[in-house]
């Protein structure tokens, strides 16, 4: 079983915004990107036993990003459907 996870940041001072997404992905780099399999800039998944390294991570941030997670069994995509322009 996997875990699908999607976030976004959510509007605010830009000043403020963009320390946190410095220290979001400072972080997100250096402890979680080794673990996941990343689909674009703001969607990953991982393999369940992650789960709640992950979601300590995200914890942190639960101020400044807006995070939806689905467990799903299976997962498809085509990389000639992903627009990269």
């Amino acid at each position: 079983m996997y875990i699908l996870y999607i976030y976004s940041i959510k509007k605010g001072n830009k000043k403020t915004l963009n320390t946190v997404k410095r220290r979001f992905y400072y972080n997100f780099n250096k402890k979680i990107y080794p673990k996941i399999t990343k689909i674009s800039n703001s969607s990953f998944y991982i393999n369940e036993k992650n789960e709640q390294l992950i979601d300590n991570f995200f914890k942190e941030f639960i101020d400044w990003f807006v995070i939806f997670k689905t467990k799903i069994k299976s997962f498809e995509y085509s990389k000639s459907d992903i627009n990269e322009d």
